[in-house]
């Protein structure tokens, strides 16, 4: 390992470049636990603020990282290459020692962009707000005065019949937790108002066995809901890879 090597390597980390490196390596961490992992190809990434990973070349989570604002420092030790990494405020300590480097690749790069999410919780209840019949016909969301008074409700509103409907939206599978949560939201409605005859409907893509029964047993609704994907770039009539 030569020294211009080590060179360009601190001089890319001393400009908050981002750093990709492939080597066989070994690694050694020290902070809430001790742990080793000897000799391997790896893939090493050091983003520009300073948090760093260490892949196998299996698996999705890295094994090992160093969190935002850490110190790294490259030197040469009895012909390796070895990177300190230490997190003084989280008393984590991480070395690793390269035996042959593949490739080592820096360069200033820029992302201000924040990221897009698209059909969470939050989107469907603006969908039922806006179709408020996707519940079902005749639901009508109350004014946004009676919403604040149930901030922790996603929807209050009445159906058809006049009866109070409170409506939890959840863009995931529906558990017995959620629906002991909604039949609480229930009983604080039934005590605030002083109305007895509340129902209350559960939102979702769908719903487990044991749910099911636990609503049906507490007496709530289930109304299967997808939550809109704006961003969806599926096509249906795409054709599939094995139809060509």
């Amino acid at each position: 390992m030569d020294s211009l090597t080590i060179k360009s390597l601190n001089n890319a980390l001393k400009q908050k470049q981002t750093i990709t490196i492939m080597a066989q390596c070994t690694v050694r961490y020290s902070g809430k636990t001790e742990n080793q992992l000897d000799k391997g190809d790896r893939i090493i990434i050091i983003k520009p603020d300073s948090s760093l990973m260490v892949h196998q070349l299996q698996g999705l989570p890295p094994s090992h990282y160093m969190n935002e604002k850490s110190t790294h420092t490259a030197r040469l030790q009895n012909q390796a290459l070895t990177l300190n990494s230490i997190n003084i405020p989280k008393q984590e300590f991480l070395t690793i020692t390269i035996n042959q480097l593949y490739s080592l690749y820096h360069k200033t790069l820029i992302d201000n962009q924040q990221l897009i999410v698209s059909g969470t919780s939050k989107d469907m209840v603006q969908m039922v707000l806006d179709a408020p019949h996707l519940i079902e016909e005749g639901f009508t969301p109350s004014s946004a005065l009676e919403q604040k008074n149930f901030q922790f409700i996603d929807i209050v509103g009445t159906d058809k019949d006049n009866t109070l409907v409170i409506v939890e939206c959840k863009q995931y599978p529906v558990d017995v937790n959620m629906v002991e949560q909604v039949a609480s939201y229930r009983s604080t409605v039934s005590e605030v108002k002083d109305v007895k005859n509340i129902r209350a409907i559960i939102a979702a893509p769908n719903i487990n066995d044991s749910a099911l029964d636990t609503l049906n047993k507490l007496g709530l609704e289930f109304k299967q809901l997808n939550p809109p994907q704006y961003l969806k770039r599926i096509n249906k009539n795409q054709k599939k890879i094995f139809e060509f």
